[in-house]
């Protein structure tokens, strides 16, 4: 299927053939809601359907939209023409057209110049994912071009309890859609993702598979352990509502009391689906495999 709609479809879209442009478009809208189902890109799916609306026409549309939109359009259509506007009105209209489409002119050129930086990065040895000046204007986008092959994740553990008693009661402290608790469902997050879910995901299961490949020691994963998440984590030791909040465990269960916890720990883990058997005589939906010591 990628194939088809990488390869044969953005060909199908140019030819001058109706029925061809309204099967492109079509076949081209299946496939990005598809992706959006299946996959968590956040937003890039449904940036790159919205073009393809454009290959179809009225009498698709139509199918589609209540009539009243069409009426709407047509109303709006024929005001536009300013057919029985005085002069001065008229002016001004145009005089605002003239001013939006140097602006959109400016625009272009713009984005043109700051799309140097992005390009380069696509032409260097090790392209990546970076923004280029502090305003944000213009940043490389893209989706990865490698699936890991093993999940690591990190785990976040809290207690109330004094952390040096071995009786203590470590609880998961989730994050809102990363894997953690193993009974707990997988989420579906579109299109907007959790920007710490994200940023975790990319220091620690994009970035740490190496350690795993290559058997590394449990003090390495802790040697790669992001500044962030380490400043999240004192945070909400000290009780910090806004750190609490990023996280998938209730505030108030965090904060027993109003009291932040005495101890969060991190853990290192393998994760992967449990089979249909095993999800149905458990209720677990990963099983998960220590990397670093207890």
């Amino acid at each position: 299927l990628t194939f088809v709609e990488q390869l044969m479809l953005p060909f199908m879209m140019l030819v001058p053939l109706t029925w061809c442009r309204r099967f492109a478009g079509l076949a081209e809208l299946f496939f990005q809601f598809l992706i959006v189902a299946t996959g968590n890109y956040a937003w890039i799916n449904f940036i790159g359907a919205l073009p393809c609306i454009s290959m179809l026409d009225d009498a698709v549309l139509s199918v589609i939209f209540p009539k009243s939109f069409f009426e709407s359009a047509k109303s709006a259509s024929t005001a536009a023409l300013l057919e029985g506007v005085g002069f001065m009105r008229k002016l001004a209209v145009k005089a605002l057209r003239w001013l939006h489409g140097a602006v959109c002119v400016w625009l272009v050129l713009f984005m043109a110049y700051k799309s140097k930086d992005p390009i380069r990065e696509l032409f260097s040895a090790a392209p990546w994912i970076n923004n280029y000046d502090p305003w944000f204007f213009m940043n490389s986008q893209g989706v990865f071009g490698f699936i890991n092959q093993h999940r690591v994740a990190l785990v976040l553990e809290y207690t109330h309890g004094s952390p040096r008693e071995p009786s203590t009661e470590w609880l998961p402290l989730d994050f809102k859609c990363l894997p953690g608790s193993v009974k707990r469902l997988p989420c579906l997050l579109s299109p907007y993702h959790s920007r710490l879910d994200w940023e975790t995901w990319i220091h620690v299961t994009a970035s740490m598979e190496h350690l795993f490949t290559h058997k590394a020691p449990p003090q390495e994963y802790f040697n790669h352990f992001p500044s962030f998440l380490h400043n999240l984590v004192m945070r909400m030791l000290h009780g910090d509502d806004d750190a609490a909040d990023l996280m998938g465990v209730p505030r108030e269960q965090l904060y027993l009391g109003g009291s932040p916890p005495n101890a969060i720990k991190a853990r290192f883990y393998s994760y992967t689906f449990t089979s249909p058997e095993e999800w149905w005589a458990t209720g677990a939906w990963w099983k998960r495999e220590a990397l670093d010591d207890t």
